[in-house]
């Protein structure tokens, strides 16, 4: 299911979600993810290779061990688990 970006939240309805851009920018920055129970796994990946997606460290309650995360081509994927408030890549393949 594809997610866009609103303002820079989404809001999951499944575990595994596709994300684009906010009207079909080429670029958007996803800072906040609605929480949800603590120990959601939630899987990420872009729409489309011609819109990059950066999920931004510390921005909003996504955090990130390496920074900000770019999702740049459909192939690019993040792996987040949620603590009931926050969200934590815990693996990306970019």
């Amino acid at each position: 299911m594809d997610l866009t970006i609103n303002t820079g939240t989404i809001t999951p309805t499944a575990s595994n979600h596709r994300v684009d851009t906010q009207g079909a920018a080429a670029t958007d920055t996803l800072a906040v993810i609605t929480a949800a129970p603590n120990g959601t796994i939630l899987f990420l990946r872009t729409v489309s290779s011609a819109r990059d997606v950066t999920i931004a460290h510390g921005a909003g309650n996504i955090f990130a061990a390496v920074g900000d995360v770019v999702l740049s081509t459909q192939s690019d994927f993040v792996t987040l688990i949620c603590d009931g408030t926050n969200w934590f890549v815990t693996s990306e393949i970019t």
